[in-house]
């Protein structure tokens, strides 16, 4: 008898998550903006510095999310034998 499960994504909640990483990476662009002195004309560079790297990894991480998302197959397969995943190991020690 070998029965194995799948479990796949959530795909309202990925949808959910990734409307609010595209949320976090608008108010970092205006912080940004605001910080290289579009709005007032004064520039504050260590915001500007922090705000403009954040959101450069918010956009990476949300690129690499929406290409993941075509994926339809199981995320985790579990069988008597063997459990295999599509995870990579630095995500699974992050939580």
């Amino acid at each position: 008898m070998n029965q194995e499960t799948n479990l796949y994504r959530n795909s309202s909640k990925t949808v959910k998550l990734l409307a609010m990483s595209g949320g976090i990476c608008v108010i970092l662009l205006l912080t940004f903006l605001y910080c290289i002195g579009l709005f007032d004309g004064e520039l504050k560079v260590k915001p500007a510095v922090f705000s403009g790297a954040a959101l450069l990894v918010m956009l990476i991480l949300l690129l690499s999310s929406l290409l993941s998302l075509r994926d339809k197959s199981a995320q985790i397969v579990l069988n008597k034998n063997h459990f295999s995943e599509k995870q990579p190991h630095w995500q699974r020690h992050l939580g």
